[in-house]
């Protein structure tokens, strides 16, 4: 896998997933969530460690899918991005929005 620096210790691999869809679109959907960790897990099993997610999908849902999917590997060696809603980027509302966040990816 190639990576990129980032500063001078974080370093991000270059291919990643994406998350849309998982979980729902703009609102929940639960029907394929077994389907939709299994594909997460097995992307980091096979070095796609660099997982691309938002707030927005699924109205949170796909964060909490990528909270279950990495539960059992190496938190260290994962790197995830997520974005905040464009009503979200003020700074009390940005923080708000990255302890949800934070919540739903580690439940």
């Amino acid at each position: 896998m190639e990576y990129k620096s980032l500063s001078g210790e974080v370093k991000i691999p270059v291919l990643g997933i994406g998350t849309w869809g998982m979980g729902g679109e703009f609102s929940k959907d639960y029907s394929s969530d077994k389907e939709d960790i299994f594909a997460l897990k097995t992307a980091i099993s096979l070095g796609m460690t660099h997982i691309d997610t938002a707030e927005l999908y699924a109205s949170g849902h796909c964060e909490e899918l990528v909270g279950e999917a990495i539960r059992n590997f190496d938190r260290e060696k994962i790197f995830i991005t997520t974005k905040a809603w464009e009503d979200h980027l003020k700074y009390d509302a940005l923080i708000r929005a990255a302890k949800r966040s934070l919540k739903w990816l580690t439940r």
